[in-house]
């Protein structure tokens, strides 16, 4: 299995875990069209729209934020494995500044 050190990915949201307050982002992988969850996000730049996360990989967020019924089942099944006892939408703390 090959690990792509890159991600796209479309329909995207940003969810903060509780009570840890870990930052993830959740949507559906554009290569691939799969659910996606990231380990932590350490660094984001809302002008390019990448994010790195823990593991090292870079996410390109592409398009609007949206929601992503692949991603949401993803994302319980990451929760339920990690014991994660709630979680906050913050999707709107990571929205992209207009391009030019």
């Amino acid at each position: 299995m090959s690990v792509a050190p890159e991600v796209e990915l479309l329909q995207w949201r940003v969810m903060a875990t509780v009570p840890d307050g870990s930052f993830h982002f959740v949507g559906r992988n554009a290569a691939t069209y799969c659910g996606r969850v990231s380990s932590a996000i350490v660094e984001f730049d809302a002008r390019t729209g990448q994010g790195r996360t823990l593991s090292g990989r870079l996410y390109r967020l592409v398009g609007d934020s949206g929601f992503a019924g692949v991603a949401e089942y993803v994302w319980s099944i990451y929760c339920a494995r990690n014991d994660i006892e709630g979680f906050i939408d913050v999707t709107d703390l990571y929205q992209l500044e207009v391009r030019q």
